[in-house]
This record gives C-alpha cells, structure tokens and sequence, in this order.
C-alpha cells in the first residue's frame, strides 16, 4: 500500500567540511519556520545566499525541545541541519519515531565514518558501528572482536581514552586509525597500533578505526577450562557446575549480570563471552581474587564485566538493576543479598545460588518458600579422568548443588 507523504520536517545532512549547501537544501530551509542546527551550520545558510526569517533554535542543548515542539503543533514547518547522513547515529531516528516517517524527509550527505574509512583505505562493509559521543565509554565492549570497527567520539572517550579501555580489556594489539577534523583544513589522519595513542591530546572532532587482524581469539564456553583463568587457592567455580549454572540463568540476549562472590570472574567471564551485550559486575571482597578477576578479564578480552571491590549486599547499592544474578558466595550474607536481589530484579529474572555446604542450601530454600519465590535445585556429582602410573582413573569432584530461584 503506497504511503501518503505530508512532509514538513526536512532533516538535512551536511558533509564534513561542506562550505556550501545545495539549493535544494536552501529552498526547504526558506520554506520553514524553525531552523535547528549547530551554530557553524546556520551561518552556512547567510553564507550561501539562503533566505530564511523564522526563528533559530541551537541545536546544542535544546534537542528534546525542538523535537516536542515539532511533534505537538503540527503546522509548525521546521528544518533540522545535522552532520553527515541524519539517520546514522543521528537525530533521524528521534524525528522519525515522535512524529513518524510520513512528515519528515531526510537528505542524508557524506558521513565523517564514510570519509574516515576512506582516508584510511580500509573497506566498511564488514564493519561494526557504535557512537561513544554523550555515551559511556562500555558502548565498545559489544562490538569488540569485530573485524573492523568505526567509533564516533567526544571530548571524554577520545581516542587516548578509548587506548587506555583496550589495553586494559586486552585488545592492545588492534591497528588503529585516528582521522580528526575531516574535510576541513587542519585534517589530520594517523595510523598505528592501540599503544601509540595513549599520549594523544588533538582536541579536534575524532572518528575511531580499529581494525583487527586474525580471527576472533576469544574462547568460546560453556565450560571453559579452569586453566584458562588465573584464580586463588583453588576457587574457582568448576566447569561442570559453571556451564549448568550459565544454563539455569537462562541468559538474555542483553541485560546486566549480577556476579556475587565471583572469586576468579569465571562464570560473568563466560557469560560475557557467550553474550557479548550483556553488561556484567563481578562483585568480590578479597583483595587477592578481586585482582584476579582484572587480570582475567585482560586476560579473555571480557571487555563488558566490570569488577567492584567490595561486599554484598552494600557493594550492590550503585550497580543498574540486574536481570540475572549468580551467588558463588556471600560472606554470611546470603539473607540480605537475597532480599535486595529480590527487591531489585527484573520481573523476569532469575537468581542463582551456588552451594557447596547444607546451610547455604537451607538458607537459600528457606528463603524462597519464606518470601514465596519459586525454587528448584539440581546438584552436579561429577568425576574427571586423571592418569595414573597404570592408566586412567576416575576421580570424584565435590558435589555442588546450583538453586534457581524465580518470583512466583
């Protein structure tokens, strides 16, 4: 069925570095009466011979303004100047969504990534995308292991920003192109690899090209092999009982993670690894088992799991709201944490308890049919093979029982 098309919200791409606007740009913007742009785009305007008397709107700080201010009177003409093609991690979107596809045209132009990609000679079609500009910095983590990636910036994740976050999520050795101020006369393009720009202090506007080379080297679980993970004095949640675990939680595609007691890191490790848009926080108190969770993040590229010092339920207060929860461990705890997992959970979620002694078990069990939670436990009895000076053996692990705990 053909769509009738009323337009009256033009939304216009301007190219980087763009000292002119066509005349079909020219003659909507007359025909408008509110102008929203960026002040660098509105002077192009009376630059270009435009003719435009209605009111202008800086774009900076008043975007939820204009945007409410279209979609309520709807006789009110507007045009919204923007960089590159609007509908690319651009203000289309918002337009679109609040005063629908019927009443707004988009004019996309040349975008700073199309030119970035160029300048550095590399191809874009197998490239994953994401905007860090007014996002946080852990925008990144879901695209990491991409063979190419393209990253607009901002002030804070510059690109020295963005080579610290790498190196510490373990991804130091990716190429990575620089390209500020593009199509303008300062242009500056640079090329290296994820250590060169730690150091860097351009305060243009950036665009991010990281490029890797090989294949993805992440493991790929459940059940990863212990020796994969550096952990403390053999805790460690075991790969039998971590891919039973993952399997109870009935991980979504995205969301956060709550790791408790997370000792090694290994289960949110593995989480992430096989979700990489979940956001997981791998909560412990030990000193020594905190530092190995950093180091094992490093260490498998886990660039998503955040690891928080401290102890539950008191070191959960400042985390978003989980959608699933993991306890390994709770430091006598277990009450509390189940209280305020239950108070701030998903109304989907799932809670997972781990437990090697009869009185966490109790505790947990109690717990639910006390508060009228749903509850079910399987308890993992696993053996390994170890070799012997006369062949192979079979070696019995200590049996843990995993409780999953949902709301009625």
């Amino acid at each position: 069925m053909d769509r009738v098309l009323v337009r009256r919200v033009y939304v216009l791409g301007v190219a980087p570095g763009t000292t002119a606007l066509t005349p079909e740009a020219l003659e909507r913007i007359g025909s408008c009466d509110l102008l929203v742009s960026a002040a660098r785009h509105r002077e192009l305007v009376g630059e270009c011979g435009g003719d435009f008397g209605g009111e202008f709107l800086p774009v900076e700080g008043h975007v939820s303004e204009a945007v409410k201010r279209v979609a309520e009177n709807t006789e009110l003409k507007a045009a919204f100047l923007a960089s590159g093609d609007p509908g690319f991690f651009g203000i289309a979107s918002l337009l679109v969504a609040k005063i629908g596809a019927a009443e707004v045209e988009i004019v996309p132009a040349v975008s700073s990534m199309q030119l970035a990609f160029s300048r550095l000679g590399v191809s874009w079609s197998d490239a994953s995308m994401a905007s860090l500009h007014g996002r946080g910095i852990d925008g990144l983590a879901p695209v990491l292991g991409a063979p190419k990636i393209g990253l607009f910036t901002d002030d804070e994740n510059n690109p020295a920003a963005i080579a610290r976050y790498l190196i510490d999520a373990g991804w130091g050795e990716l190429s990575m192109g620089v390209c500020t101020n593009l199509g303008m006369e300062d242009e500056r393009v640079s090329w290296g690899i994820v250590p060169d720009f730690l150091d860097w202090n351009d305060a243009g506007l950036s665009v991010v090209v990281l490029v890797r080379t090989g294949t993805d080297p992440r493991p790929l679980g459940p059940g990863l092999e212990e020796e994969r993970f550096v952990y403390p004095r053999g805790r460690i949640t075991k790969r039998e009982v971590r891919s039973a675990a993952l399997g109870l939680l009935s991980l979504p595609r995205a969301g956060v993670l709550w790791d408790i007691g997370a000792g090694s890191g290994s289960v949110g490790i593995e989480a992430f690894l096989l979700s990489s848009t979940l956001k997981v926080f791998s909560v412990e108190r030990d000193d020594e088992a905190f530092g190995h969770i950093v180091e094992n993040r490093k260490k498998l590229r886990a660039a998503g799991v955040t690891p928080v010092h401290g102890l539950a339920p008191e070191a959960l207060t400042d985390l978003p709201d989980p959608d699933r929860v993991f306890i390994g461990g709770s430091g006598g705890n277990l009450n509390e944490v189940l209280d305020l997992c239950a108070a701030r959970i998903a109304d989907n979620g799932v809670i997972v308890v781990s437990a090697v002694l009869d009185t966490t078990f109790s505790d947990a069990v109690g717990w639910a049919q006390r508060t009228g939670w749903e509850c079910e436990w399987t308890e993992i009895i696993a053996a390994r093979s170890s070799r012997t000076g006369a062949g192979v053996r079979k070696v019995a692990q200590n049996p843990i029982t995993l409780i999953r705990i949902t709301r009625a």
